[in-house]
């Protein structure tokens, strides 16, 4: 067992009779053969929090910095349950990106463009996860996510709204599967999609401004168990490049 005692802004564990302060080469033994010994600090950032580097989440402070420094870490991203007030575009150009959330809402006051963008150059990034984030436009830009050359990308258990743009924009991405979404609003776009692209249980409504879905180029698609209601525009657009799938 361990708490944090924050009168004196220290750690505690219990070591079977007492409490006691590791000092800094306390180590950590995950157990079972082949493990080895690890300082506790190390074992500890396996993960990072963005309340690691400030983040409050209390929906009134700015947290944008601290999200940019966290994300700078380049480590398994985790967003406490709060509200995460965000003013300017953040961006990642991480190898690998994992990002996870407990009743976490990123709410977005960024003025322009795209509030997060993926892969800025012309490298190709792999492995991007994004899982149990909920994405809400409180003012500015009507467009949340950009992913750019991303290899087996998947956003699953993810919920935006009020954005009215695309909630979604990937390019260039090669296997991306999109599962158990929902958007309310906005739309997805998909185009010089590679193969291998999957958008399966998610909810699509309300779409103002484009179609529910596009999609352009590619092969093996997969576009099923799908809901999409109230569309202002097409449910779901085709381009001739990316007709062989399954639908």
């Amino acid at each position: 067992d361990m708490w944090f005692d924050t009168a004196n802004k220290v750690l505690q564990i219990w070591d079977g009779a007492n409490w006691i302060s590791p000092v800094p080469g306390f180590t950590y033994n995950q157990g079972g053969t082949g493990a080895v010994d690890r300082t506790l600090t190390s074992k500890l950032q396996d993960t990072v929090s963005v309340k690691d580097f400030g983040a409050v989440g209390d929906g009134v402070a700015d947290d944008t910095a601290a999200i940019q420094a966290a994300i700078a870490i380049q480590k398994p991203l985790f967003f406490p349950e709060g509200e995460y007030r965000i003013t300017s575009a953040l961006t990642s150009n991480q190898v690998k990106i994992y990002w996870t959330g407990e009743r976490a809402v990123l709410k977005s006051e960024v003025l322009s463009g795209f509030v997060l963008t993926f892969g800025t150059d012309a490298t190709s990034k792999y492995d991007l996860i994004l899982d149990g984030l909920r994405f809400e436009r409180t003012s500015g830009t009507n467009s949340c996510i950009y992913l750019h050359e991303q290899l087996n990308a998947k956003v699953n258990y993810c919920y935006f709204s009020g954005f009215k743009d695309y909630a979604l924009h990937a390019k260039a991405c090669d296997g991306l599967d999109i599962t158990n979404c929902r958007f309310h609003d906005g739309s997805v776009k998909v185009e010089n999609q590679m193969d291998g692209f999957c958008f399966t249980n998610n909810e699509v409504s309300a779409a103002v401004n484009h179609p529910c879905l596009e999609v352009y180029g590619g092969y093996g698609q997969t576009i099923s168990g799908n809901f999409f209601s109230w569309a202002q525009h097409e449910a779901i657009v085709l381009g001739y490049d990316s007709i062989r799938g399954d639908y």
